[in-house]
């Protein structure tokens, strides 16, 4: 619906590639601003962020967060 892919993993942490439209520095920072630390894969080539995997409320914290960023 977002146009966000997941990259798959078999790690702790979940990498999503974002839309050329949206910018994952500018959501990471956002981000961090509100206290939530992610990856921005940028640095790599990437327009994406590496999301670890957290308790079920600290993913539903990011599911708030990033919802009007995404």
């Amino acid at each position: 619906e977002k146009g966000i892919d997941v990259i798959d993993s078999y790690t702790n942490f979940v990498t999503l590639s974002l839309p050329e439209e949206k910018n994952s520095s500018k959501i990471a920072q956002e981000l961090l601003k509100k206290g939530m630390i992610v990856r921005d894969l940028s640095s790599y080539g990437l327009n994406a962020i590496r999301v670890t995997i957290g308790t079920s409320v600290q993913n539903d914290r990011f599911f708030e967060l990033t919802d009007p960023l995404l």
